[in-house]
């Protein structure tokens, strides 16, 4: 019985994080100035979001990625 309480537990909290809203998203930007993702919808219960930005180009991940809005 304890067993049981314990699994059924287990799986409400696991499935509480399977719903839970990304407020997060990786943006890829290659050499020529052009990104993998052409729009981002924020979830209303998302206190905070992150953007990161990636460059899978072979320039400088200094000088590329700039002007991103």
């Amino acid at each position: 019985m304890f067993a049981k309480v314990v699994a059924v537990s287990l799986l409400t909290l696991a499935s509480g994080q399977l719903l839970a809203a990304e407020c997060k998203v990786t943006v890829d930007s290659t050499d020529q100035m052009s990104f993998n993702t052409k729009a981002i919808e924020i979830d209303k219960s998302c206190k905070t979001f992150t953007v990161e930005l990636t460059h899978s180009g072979s320039l400088p991940k200094a000088v590329m990625g700039h002007n991103w809005v």
